[in-house]
């Protein structure tokens, strides 16, 4: 009997919750959001932000979590939880690719100028022997 009733508590329970129980698996390179569950506990909840925005997924750990990293390319310290995730839809192909080949320039320019920094301080050197 008791059996039976949990049964019928899981199936109304996954009837109930279907929309947000995913088992989505991202590939590498993925983009996504990350839920900021934080928000949940406060009572301002209205005017901030439900979504932290634009990651790339870098992989799948063995606890079904995902380690993720910024598009400029760092890698977050901590693990995010798969409920936590959700996929980024772009409304306009178009606008994204513009943003990720900006984002990747930007990228390209900060290493250009530490590698002329570096390069610099190599000159300075080499002049004070």
């Amino acid at each position: 009997m008791i059996r039976k009733l949990r049964l019928w508590f899981k199936k109304i329970f996954e009837k109930h919750f279907q929309y947000r129980i995913t088992n989505q698996v991202y590939k590498p390179e993925t983009l996504v959001l990350i839920r900021n569950t934080q928000v949940e506990k406060e009572l301002s909840k209205k005017s901030k932000p439900h979504y932290f925005g634009l990651y790339k997924i870098v992989r799948q750990t063995k606890e079904k979590s995902y380690i993720i990293k910024k598009l400029n390319r760092v890698i977050f310290r901590r693990e995010v939880a798969q409920f936590r995730i959700i996929l980024y839809i772009a409304r306009d192909k178009q606008s994204i690719q513009k943003f990720l080949l900006e984002e990747s320039e930007q990228f390209k320019d900060a290493e250009t100028h530490e590698q002329d920094e570096q390069d610099a301080i190599k000159h300075d050197e080499e002049k004070d022997s």
